[in-house]
C-alpha cells in the first residue's frame, strides 16, 4: 500500500500472526477446529481489506486503471469462495 500512497485503517500484523500459528498444525484432530475457525477469520481479514481497497481507490481518480485492471485478480478468489461455499 505504501507503493500506491493509500493508507490502511488498521495493519492487522500481530493478528495475522496468530492466525497463521493458529492454522499451522490443522491435521491434528485436536487443533482441527481451531484451524478451521482461523480460515474462516483470514478470508474475513481478505475480504476488509479489499472493501477498503476499493474505497481508496474510488476516493483516488489516478487508480481507476488500476481498479479495472488488477483488483478482478485479488477479488475472484474470494467471490469463487463465497459462492462455493455459503
Amino acid at each position: 500500500m505504501k507503493l500506491w500512497h493509500l493508507s490502511l485503517r488498521q495493519s492487522y500484523t500481530f493478528v495475522l500472526k496468530g492466525i497463521y500459528r493458529d492454522q499451522r498444525f490443522c491435521n491434528l484432530p485436536k487443533n482441527r477446529a481451531k484451524a478451521l475457525k482461523a480460515g474462516r477469520h483470514l478470508r474475513t481479514i481478505a475480504g476488509r481489506r479489499v472493501r477498503e481497497l476499493k474505497r481508496n481507490l474510488k476516493e483516488n481518480h489516478d487508480y481507476d486503471s488500476f481498479l479495472m485492471n488488477e483488483l478482478p485478480f485479488f477479488i475472484s478468489p474470494i467471490l469463487i469462495r463465497r459462492i462455493s461455499h455459503p
